[in-house]
């Protein structure tokens, strides 16, 4: 078989292999058993709660870490091992971070052209305004950052990633310290230019709309390792874990029991789809319900009620109490209202959930 090209878009240009890193030798592994490949071209998102170690893996790949066990491979050249590390400055990879780091004192054009102090004067020059009209700021060069917005700051920061044509950016919450609609922009001419320029980009956040709005794939991580790995629509309808399926969106879990190819719960019997082995009949399970699956209709002769509401904007989310003491959420339009105690009957019309056995549901709850 023969090698990858370097235009190969299956091509890994960041791998990591059984990749472990530690604070401290008393210290649990911040990355354990790390495994990862992020393909040229891609725009791969390391999403999860603050601790599950997610800003360490970056930190591995960038070299401001050093590797505990493994090893790290950069456009298929060993950077980090056991007894080897490359400085950053050597491994062709850029940098945003969540405070810029932009230079004050420097013009536009002179934090963007940072990284090319070794290149020619002419080359470096030709460089900088490449980029620069790369990321919409054409004839802004000899501004300061304070003259620019949010936004215009995030692109130079991107720019000076840029400049000296890495392999791959990672993006450390990146986008954290904007506002939300302004966010939101962001996000779309930053994905906009890497989608342009082809470059590969790796971007750590615990924003689950920042993930699926940035990614073609997903890492969701829990303490050290990769749950699953995945696209974002996969990720929200198929999730392998129980800790996938409570961290991404909203989702309950509801009781219930494999009885011929089907799910029985207290909300009605549904089509499932095993999170991992095939179940057999009598199997106890958990099913994943998601509250946009979930209908209430006013009746006098409901079993269940409302204990909750909270209007969020577009929609209301309905917290419902069932008669096994149980309870569910319910998404309903924004000017659909009920009030407290209101007795509801209750539809639930999934195309099929997920399910997991009890002794899963189980694990994941002694965790939390």
């Amino acid at each position: 078989m023969s090698s990858p090209k370097a235009g190969d878009p299956g091509r890994p240009i960041v791998r990591m292999e059984n990749a472990h890193l530690r604070y401290g030798p008393a210290e649990p592994w911040a990355v354990d058993d790390f495994f990862l490949d992020v393909r040229q071209g891609e725009l791969l998102t390391l999403l999860g709660p603050s601790g599950c170690g997610k800003t360490s893996v970056l930190r591995l790949v960038a070299g401001f870490e050093r590797i505990g066990m493994g090893r790290i491979l950069i456009d298929g050249n060993e950077v980090a091992a056991r007894n080897l590390w490359s400085p950053p400055e050597r491994r062709g990879v850029g940098m945003v971070f969540q405070d810029l780091a932009l230079f004050p004192h420097l013009t536009v054009a002179k934090n963007a052209g940072f990284g090319l102090h070794r290149w020619a004067a002419g080359a470096r020059e030709d460089r900088i305004q490449e980029v620069l009209g790369m990321v919409g700021l054409g004839g802004l060069g000899d501004r300061h950052p304070h003259e620019l917005s949010g936004g215009q700051q995030q692109r130079v920061a991107l720019a000076r990633a840029l400049a000296p044509s890495p392999h791959v950016i990672l993006f450390d919450e990146a986008f954290s310290n904007l506002d939300a609609d302004r966010r939101r922009q962001v996000r779309r001419e930053v994905k906009e230019i890497l989608r342009r320029s082809g470059m590969t980009a790796v971007f750590v956040t615990h924003d689950q709309v920042e993930a699926f709005d940035l990614s073609d794939r997903i890492a969701v991580m829990n303490r050290g390792r990769i749950e699953q790995l995945d696209t974002p629509e996969n990720l929200y309808h198929n999730p392998r874990t129980l800790f996938v399926a409570r961290f991404l969106g909203l989702a309950d879990l509801v009781p219930g029991v494999i009885q011929n190819d089907r799910v029985e719960t207290a909300l009605g019997n549904f089509l499932f789809v095993p999170a991992d082995a095939p179940l057999k009949d009598g199997t106890k399970v958990e099913a994943v319900i998601r509250p946009a699956d979930v209908d209430v209709i006013p009746s006098p002769d409901g079993e269940a009620s409302v204990v909750e509401r909270h209007f969020r904007g577009s929609d209301n989310l309905y917290v419902i109490t069932l008669p096994t003491g149980g309870t569910v959420r319910s998404l309903t339009p924004w000017d659909f209202i009920l009030d407290l105690e209101t007795r509801v009957t209750i539809t639930v019309e999934p195309m099929r959930v997920v399910v997991f056995p009890v002794s899963s549901a189980d694990e994941v709850r002694a965790e939390g």
